[in-house]
């Protein structure tokens, strides 16, 4: 992932037709350690420094239906 070798700590990836949102981090040799997916319902932890510092609805994101 171009995003994780140049040290990108967060990638916040739309899937438009699944209707989610999949959010990359803890990159690492190149690839991110862990990938987290959101649905349509799910509301996305925003953290800065780590720490939350609000959420995002993930319908919020997308085109409506």
């Amino acid at each position: 992932d171009d995003l994780a070798r140049e040290g990108v700590p967060v990638s916040w990836i739309a899937d438009l037709k699944g209707r989610r949102v999949e959010v990359r981090d803890e990159p690492a040799g190149g690839t991110y350690q862990r990938i987290l997916v959101f649905s349509d319902n799910d509301r996305i932890p925003v953290v800065i420094d780590g720490r939350e510092v609000g959420r995002v609805a993930v319908r919020d994101l997308l085109p409506p239906r």
